[in-house]
């Protein structure tokens, strides 16, 4: 789903939407696409691995910004700390997505 830059995935397991990013950009394609869909538990990206000095997957910001932009009850970042471009701090992960999250009322 998404596009040229997506290779994601969808599953519904007893009315809960799962949505698996595996190697995505963030792309307004992408969040219409999964928009269509109330999504619970949203496994992101969030390594910023690049080939060729090109990026190919969500990085932190880009996983914040999907969050907020689809408002999945659950984040689960993964491909973290895998490769030496970055490194994420999961505290800072955590805090601006329950903040905005706060905000919103949940």
């Amino acid at each position: 789903m998404g596009g040229k830059d997506a290779v994601g995935y969808i599953m519904v397991l007893d009315n809960y939407n799962i949505y698996f990013a595996g190697d995505t950009l963030y792309s307004d394609e992408v969040v219409k696409d999964v928009n269509d869909f109330k999504i619970h538990v949203a496994l992101l990206p969030i390594g910023s691995a690049k080939v060729l000095s090109k990026k190919v997957v969500m990085d932190t910001r880009d996983a914040i910004r999907f969050a907020l932009d689809t408002c999945p009850n659950v984040v689960i970042p993964m491909h973290y700390n895998t490769l030496k471009e970055r490194k994420l701090i999961r505290r800072k992960l955590e805090w601006l997505y329950l903040r905005k999250v706060s905000s919103l009322g949940f």
